[in-house]
């Protein structure tokens, strides 16, 4: 027996209810998008983005067995080269201001500014804001780090991505870039 195929026509499962495949767009500037039609009323018709709809816990594909999860790297794939050097370069400041190290299992020397063993939390999540401000990262406070914390805790490097996600260009905290 073959896995079913998401193509026009196919039934999916989103949000609780059930929905005709009406269309597909791989070539628009946002990425893919996808149509759906509701069945029992003929005007209803809902477009999405495709990697969204496609994460969403609540969509299904009826036939097509269990969810695979996607590492990391195959879901970075579908992102920008730009957007990808953004979030591992954000996940890397993270490292640095939770561990003290920038890299996993870093061997070299603390900056005395990240050590979690002479400064807070806080005095870290500062730090890193006032050196990528330095570095000329546009808005980036302390409260920025902190969010960035929580969705990498979240959803590691991917969930990095809904920081840019919205936002053409990467939207005016990244590195020279302004919004």
């Amino acid at each position: 027996m073959s896995r079913p195929v998401l193509e026009v026509g196919a039934v999916v499962r989103h949000g609780g209810r059930e929905w005709t495949v009406a269309g597909l767009e791989t070539a628009t500037a946002c990425g893919p998008r996808i149509w759906l039609a509701d069945p029992q009323q003929a005007d209803a018709l809902a477009v999405f983005d495709l990697t969204e709809l496609l994460g969403d816990s609540s969509f299904e594909l009826p036939g097509a067995g269990p969810r695979l999860r996607v590492p990391q790297m195959g879901l970075l794939s579908t992102v920008s080269e730009e957007q990808r050097w953004r979030a591992f370069s954000i996940e890397r400041h993270i490292r640095e201001v939770e561990t003290g190290c920038a890299v996993p299992g870093g061997d070299g020397p603390v900056d005395p500014r990240y050590d979690p063993a002479s400064t807070t939390l806080a005095e870290r999540e500062r730090a890193k804001a006032e050196e990528l401000m330095s570095q000329g990262w546009k808005n980036v406070s302390r409260a920025t780090v902190r969010r960035w914390r929580a969705r990498y805790r979240s959803g590691g490097v991917w969930g990095l991505g809904s920081v840019f996600k919205d936002q053409p260009g990467g939207g005016s905290w990244c590195r020279g870039t302004s919004s």
